[in-house]
């Protein structure tokens, strides 16, 4: 019953241009930016000889999306009928989503100690 509401909803506000707008942040998530950042990233910590963070970022990623996968085998739920960009598979819960929140999630993690406050 939310789904279809929530459709309704962005059917009436869908123009040209958020769906231009949706693209791009949605393009930022996909399977070909994820590889290359995690890649990088992998390779970073292997240069700065960070091992432990590596190992912890490597397996978040890993579990994560294997975790992502066995959820959406259990929960099935198809994806709305009204989305602007193919995908196949269940929609929920979603890869790009998913996966953007663990890659983005561990960086803080990782570095928080190394993020400066430039208020004080």
């Amino acid at each position: 019953m939310l789904d279809k509401t929530i459709d309704a909803a962005l059917l009436k506000i869908h123009t040209h241009f958020l769906n231009q707008l949706m693209n791009i942040v949605t393009n930022i998530g996909n399977k070909i930016t994820i590889v290359i950042l995690t890649i990088a990233i992998v390779l970073f910590l292997i240069y700065k000889k960070e091992y432990v963070k590596n190992k912890m970022f490597v397996l978040a990623m890993a579990l994560g999306g294997i975790g992502m996968e066995i959820l959406k085998y259990l929960i099935k739920k198809p994806r709305p009928i009204t989305m602007t960009i193919p995908e196949t598979g269940y929609g929920f819960p979603s890869g790009h989503a998913t996966i953007s929140m663990i890659l983005f999630g561990m960086l803080i993690v990782m570095f928080k100690d190394k993020i400066k406050n430039k208020t004080n």
